[in-house]
């Protein structure tokens, strides 16, 4: 099982604890890097080094909005990529558009209920992080069936019966076959 790196920003703490919930009740195995406020939640953004699987961000936050949060991920190519949910309150029509607009990947709306919250957000969460995970395959066949033949590596371990210091061996061929079989290798270097 995958653990999901998620960035929260969130100021309220009920809503940051029923986000957990909600993750937990969905079965996912998390790590949350959770800030306050925008300004604080940019910083880091901008000196991540690695992406995190997905950004959940609120669009009221103290000193930097969310809308703003959304446009520095999308310009930032390091992060660009990766799937941006707004959960709010606001049920305006006006925010749900700009959302979409700005490349947000999902608009929820925080339900009143706890049952609903933990149902209803957790699935959506669940959903993203889902497709999430399917387009990196994806992209990570298509990048293997991009390569040329002669380009792919076969890695594979071996375990050699054999009393001498070549019981166990990691073979690397271009070919797939084992060294000892390709032309041009007589023997194996000791």
């Amino acid at each position: 099982m995958s653990v999901f790196r998620i960035v929260l920003v969130e100021d309220n703490a009920p809503d940051v604890l029923l986000i957990k919930e909600a993750l937990q009740h969905h079965g996912l195995a998390y790590t949350l890097q959770h800030y306050a406020n925008g300004e604080d939640a940019a910083k880091a953004i901008a000196a991540a080094v690695d992406a995190p699987d997905l950004f959940l961000l609120d669009l009221n936050v103290p000193r930097i909005q969310g809308f703003e949060l959304l446009r520095i991920i999308r310009e930032l190519p390091r992060v660009a990529h990766v799937p941006v949910a707004i959960i709010t309150s606001s049920r305006a029509a006006g925010d749900r558009a700009e959302s979409e607009k700005m490349g947000a990947d999902a608009y929820i709306v925080k339900p009143n209920s706890y049952s609903d919250f933990k149902t209803q957000v957790g699935q959506a969460i669940a959903e993203l992080l889902q497709r999430k995970t399917r387009a990196v395959c994806a992209r990570n066949q298509r990048a293997r069936r991009a390569l040329p033949d002669s380009r792919r590596m076969s890695i594979s371990h071996a375990h050699k019966p054999h009393r001498d210091r070549e019981s166990s061996l990691l073979q690397v061929s271009r070919s797939g076959a084992s060294p000892a079989k390709r032309p041009g290798r007589s023997q194996r270097l000791r």
